[in-house]
């Protein structure tokens, strides 16, 4: 922990660190036993006090270097690598990677898809499932009117013996869904939201860590922090953010949002959708979102690979393909 705090924040928090450190060794070297300075007859002991600085700076040296080491040329590795997919097992056979996750959107009062969640367990894939109440009041979920479904779905998440990733209502802060920005109220979400979980928990599926979902900030989008539903009912943060046209980069698409988060909650993020057109380089944004991952200390990523064919900012043909599919591989590797 100490070590996690000491490195955060990038160089220039590094060297300042360093150097507070490198003082604070020598004001304790001061605190140290010895003869009083101030008083007559005090004979001072070069040998002894040029070893006990020495020691400080050997001390502090090692650090630095050992924590510059680990900035510099051991970068945290890309976490999770997940997929969405309508197919796991011929996704898995043609990628030949194993993601570390699947996502499923579940529709409000669907059956728990029994078999596709085992074949993602059986795959040794961590599920996210996506609970989605179109249509449906927030309010009326707060009151408990939809208690016995959703006991039956954390039930059947207990049953799957596996962690697994839980999310409800994701993309908030968008104007799409009916839960969404202008359709609802934030503090409705937010009381749905710590239902939902308070529910889960509850019913004892306690493998279930929760992932909170937005998408990627742009000019119309909802304001988070009125949204956030308290660290005590979020495990993870998430990002849905897409590479639609060539001049789009990680840092367009996913810094103003990951500065956002990380204002809120200190959280871990996740890059929970995502994808490129083929415009936009599917090649050219796997090894920016590698990069950016690896940069900003982000726990992974899950790859969008179902394509849409149509016109809009959700449409595009998102699936990898040639030299795109082998990049993911070698990165879910």
């Amino acid at each position: 922990m100490l070590r996690s705090l000491f490195l955060s924040g990038g160089s220039a928090w590094l060297f300042v660190r360093a150097v507070t450190l490198l003082f604070v060794f020598i004001a304790a070297s001061r605190l140290l036993p010895g003869p009083d300075r101030q008083v007559p007859g005090y004979r001072p002991h070069p040998v002894r006090t040029g070893m006990r600085y020495g020691l400080n700076v050997a001390i502090t040296a090692a650090l630095i270097t050992g924590c510059a080491s680990r900035t510099i040329t051991d970068p945290p590795s890309p976490g999770i690598t997940g997929i969405v997919t309508n197919n796991l097992t011929a996704f898995d056979a043609a990628c030949s990677c194993h993601p570390q996750s699947a996502v499923r959107y579940l529709q409000w009062q669907q059956a728990f898809p029994e078999n596709s969640m085992r074949t993602v367990t059986a795959l040794n894939a961590e599920p996210l499932i996506e609970l989605e109440p179109s249509g449906v009041s927030l309010a009326e979920i707060s009151a408990g009117r939809y208690d016995t479904w959703l006991s039956s779905i954390a039930r059947d998440v207990v049953g799957l013996n596996s962690p697994v990733l839980m999310s409800f209502a994701p993309e908030a802060n968008g104007n799409w869904y009916s839960w969404g920005k202008g359709r609802s109220t934030a503090s409705a979400e937010v009381a749905a939201w710590r239902h939902v979980v308070t529910v889960f928990r509850r019913s004892g599926a306690d493998n279930a860590q929760w992932i909170w979902i937005v998408n990627q900030l742009w000019p119309g989008s909802a304001a988070l922090p009125p949204l956030w539903p308290g660290s005590a009912y979020v495990n993870m943060t998430g990002i849905d953010g897409y590479f639609r046209v060539p001049s789009d980069t990680f840092k367009s698409v996913f810094g103003p949002t990951i500065t956002e988060l990380r204002k809120i909650s200190s959280r871990p993020v996740l890059i929970t959708e995502t994808s490129a057109r083929p415009v936009a380089g599917q090649t050219r944004a796997l090894t920016e979102i590698s990069a950016g991952i690896r940069r900003d200390r982000l726990a992974g990523f899950i790859w969008f690979d179902i394509s849409k064919p149509g016109n809009g900012p959700a449409y595009g043909a998102w699936a990898l393909t040639g030299q795109a599919l082998t990049d993911y591989s070698q990165i879910a590797r």
